[in-house]
């Protein structure tokens, strides 16, 4: 764990109050790229004067590198076990940005799959985060295969849709055997960011 200068653990509080929780790295998902993405998005640019200094992009440590990612099939296979539901599963589907994937995506998915027995992950393509994101245009951060990958990682999810649309109709339901469907709140109005839509959440 990283520590102070003087020695202690940078995460002790967290730890001592029974919060601290340890996500695995994803493989082939560069951290550094990452970073590099999050310190030339538009708010962090807004800050450059912030009295505590933030670095920029060209302030590049010389012993760090970026890997970029090319996605391929066998990659996805990898991470993917292959398994498909089973006569009488309760198939569960959750749909979202799944951008940057931290604890609370991981409850979520947690939490379907006490629902039922195969959880099925719907993540959307870049443009529609952006357009359901208008406050903030450089999301998404991770690219669509960066976020599959990272979701397919996910003990509790069994397959996922890439390039999941918005709209789940029911003729998406009855393709993929869907028996329930969770979906979390969003921050803006989904119909007028995507007009040419609806919200079936309603």
């Amino acid at each position: 764990s990283p520590s102070h200068a003087t020695g202690v653990d940078s995460y002790a509080a967290v730890k001592a109050a029974g919060r601290f929780r340890y996500i695995k790295r994803t493989d082939s998902v560069s951290t550094t790229s990452l970073v590099d993405r999050l310190l030339a998005s538009p708010k962090i640019e807004q800050a450059a004067d912030h009295p505590h200094g933030i670095l920029s992009t060209q302030e590049r440590s010389p012993y760090t590198a970026t890997i970029h990612y090319v996605p391929t099939t066998r990659m996805i296979t990898l991470f993917s076990d292959g398994r498909r539901p089973n006569a009488g599963d309760k198939v569960v589907y959750i749909d979202g940005a799944f951008d940057l994937f931290h604890y609370g995506h991981m409850e979520a998915l947690r939490q379907c799959k006490q629902i039922g027995q195969f959880v099925i992950a719907g993540i959307y393509e870049e443009e529609v985060v952006r357009r359901l994101n208008k406050v903030d245009i450089s999301m998404p951060i991770q690219t669509l295969h960066e976020r599959v990958l990272t979701v397919l990682q996910c003990r509790y999810v069994d397959e996922v849709v890439i390039g999941a649309p918005f709209a789940v109709s029911e003729q998406y339901i009855k393709s993929l055997g869907i028996h329930v469907v969770v979906h979390g709140r969003h921050d803006v109005d989904p119909v007028k960011s995507l007009p040419e839509t609806h919200d079936p959440y309603r």
